[in-house]
């Protein structure tokens, strides 16, 4: 269970144009709190419920090269055009109602990594 995530910062180290796309890497410093329960008897097996985990990551997004991200609306929603069933998806998906594979090349920000540097336990 992963409870108070909370980014604490968040840090630009530089963007590139690299085979046709847009790409930014950020370093974020989160805090949480993270730890399993067994279901029948609700005992801790794993982690804590008290101490907060402190982790550095780095981030890496990318996006076609000249795609212009519009004012936010709220959240996007993709279609299969084979079936119509609403995706969540970004570059690569397979619609999980008719099984078509989709792919797109022109999609807005996408995470396309995740790097973590540190970890530490207060």
């Amino acid at each position: 269970m992963i409870r108070r995530p909370t980014v604490l910062g968040n840090t630009l180290l530089g963007w590139r144009q690299d085979s046709g796309k847009d790409i930014i890497i950020a370093r974020l410093q989160t805090r949480l709190v993270n730890y399993i329960k067994e279901d029948a008897t609700g005992a801790i097996v794993s982690g804590s419920d008290i101490k907060e985990i402190f982790m550095t990551y780095e981030w890496t997004l990318t996006r076609t090269t000249g795609v212009k991200t519009a004012a936010s609306t709220g959240i996007t929603v993709q279609t299969c055009p084979h079936c119509g069933a609403q995706l969540n998806i970004n570059q690569t998906a397979e619609c999980p109602y008719c099984g078509c594979i989709i792919t797109t090349d022109t999609f807005d920000w996408a995470i396309s990594n995740i790097t973590a540097l540190s970890q530490n336990t207060k």
